[in-house]
């Protein structure tokens, strides 16, 4: 049966898109089957996928416009793993955005060290505490030695958050990856290699995926 992530934050720029194309190919290069849902009216992650290396480990992305989902979520052939990536404003779809919790096994809120998005990240795991789904905040585009990265830590502990043991940094390589369809796992020399295979090793084994 598939498993499905949910990645979500209300607003933007939190490193949605970074965190689905990421798990993506990570996933792939796991030797899982996996396929990526965009949601967003400006689809990145498709545009990201029809990027990507004919040679790279194969994942497949549909696009789904938030404000058109009727349904569950479904991909339109059998996966081991289903990344869904959402736009912001989500809270806009209450219908569509509870369609696409629901089928959620776990909900994946990024969230960088900045007070704008700590604040965000506040209200939008107040609403998810309330659905009954397991919810991890990963620590996104952080920078070294930052002092709002502590308080961001210090503040979502106090409001009971799921921190993800593992941070990724704010590096360009995300950046230059996504400009030609992979992941930094794919990427010789990469930094973060190792920081997203340990993500995906941690969410593998929140999802209960033997490895």
């Amino acid at each position: 049966m598939v498993k499905t992530i949910l990645v979500t934050n209300w607003k933007g720029g939190t490193g949605k898109t970074t965190v689905a194309t990421n798990l993506l190919a990570a996933i792939a290069n796991s030797g899982l089957t996996v396929a990526g849902l965009d949601t967003d009216a400006q689809p990145q992650l498709a545009e990201w996928w029809e990027a990507r290396p004919e040679q790279a480990p194969a994942l497949s992305v549909y696009i789904q416009p938030l404000a058109d989902l009727e349904e569950a979520p479904t991909p339109p052939e059998p996966v081991d793993v289903l990344v869904i990536d959402t736009p912001p404003g989500v809270e806009a779809y209450p219908e569509s955005y509870r369609r696409l919790i629901e089928a959620a096994d776990l909900i994946v809120v990024p969230s960088s060290g900045t007070s704008n998005d700590r604040r965000s990240t506040s209200k939008v795991l107040e609403f998810l505490h309330t659905t009954g789904k397991p919810v991890v905040v990963v620590l996104n585009r952080l920078k070294p030695r930052a002092l709002d990265n502590a308080e961001t830590k210090r503040d979502l502990a106090r409001i009971g958050a799921d921190l993800c043991p593992v941070e990724l940094p704010d590096l360009n390589e995300f950046h230059r990856a996504f400009d030609i369809g992979v992941g930094v796992v794919e990427v010789d020399g990469a930094k973060a290699s190792d920081d997203v295979d340990a993500l995906w090793a941690y969410l593998r084994k929140r999802l209960g995926i033997a490895s």
